[in-house]
């Protein structure tokens, strides 16, 4: 019997393979309206997309609500990045959120991210960007970041939802997605998550800036942190 095929799934690992080339990627973004977009950071100050990127090659990485416990343990990866290998490298790591600005600090400190961080709580940058809104978990066993089980995760985000009792943290049908842009109107590459377990491996964006690999749980690699 024939397994049924998941469009999204097919679109992802279209992505995956690189089948867009970045003349093509960067045609498609709409640099007038993504440029002119406004973000907020943790202080609640705000700041241009086009500010974000600007003069340097970027990873910028989209994520779910701040109560996603596979978005959380992306991001925990995306901290064991050594900040001078990105420095050495002139590129610029960036998350963008969908959450409000309250609940910012509180997530930087569960996950130890220390580069830039913004949110976009309309999700119109999401949409200019391709972003899906879906609510599709994924297969987690797929995932190089995913450490938690659906269970464990599910009752890790309930205990840090305690910090802000009732209140969302997010749309929790949105997802997220990977981009490298920069240092002017380029797009080198991107990967927009079918489900919230379909995160851009960390160590094959580092192969496409130059990095060297890092060694996480899920996935090897040449240095250890």
């Amino acid at each position: 019997m024939m397994e049924e095929v998941n469009q999204n799934d097919v679109q992802s690992q279209q992505m995956l393979r690189g089948d867009e080339k970045p003349e093509q990627l960067s045609e498609k973004i709409n640099w007038e309206s993504v440029d002119q977009y406004e973000l907020e950071n943790e202080n609640g100050s705000k700041i241009l997309f086009a500010d974000v990127y600007k003069g340097v090659q970027t990873i910028v990485i989209f994520i779910r609500h701040f109560l996603c416990f596979t978005a959380k343990e992306y991001v925990e990866d995306l901290a064991k990045i050594p900040r001078e290998k990105l420095e050495s490298c002139r590129v610029r790591l960036v998350i963008i959120g969908c959450g409000d600005v309250k609940f910012m600090k509180q997530f930087r400190r569960d996950t130890g991210y220390w580069a830039e961080f913004y949110t976009d709580t309309k999700m119109g940058l999401y949409k200019l960007m391709g972003c899906k809104t879906t609510p599709d978990i994924g297969n987690l066993s797929s995932s190089k970041h995913a450490k938690s089980s659906a269970v464990m995760g599910i009752i890790k985000s309930a205990i840090r939802s305690t910090n802000f009792p009732g209140e969302w943290q997010g749309d929790t049908n949105q997802q997220g997605a990977a981009f490298i842009i920069g240092p002017d109107h380029d797009c080198h590459f991107r990967h927009i998550d079918a489900n919230s377990a379909d995160h851009y491996p960390i160590n094959k964006l580092l192969d496409l800036v130059n990095i060297e690999n890092i060694c996480f749980m899920k996935d090897s690699g040449v240095i250890t942190v």
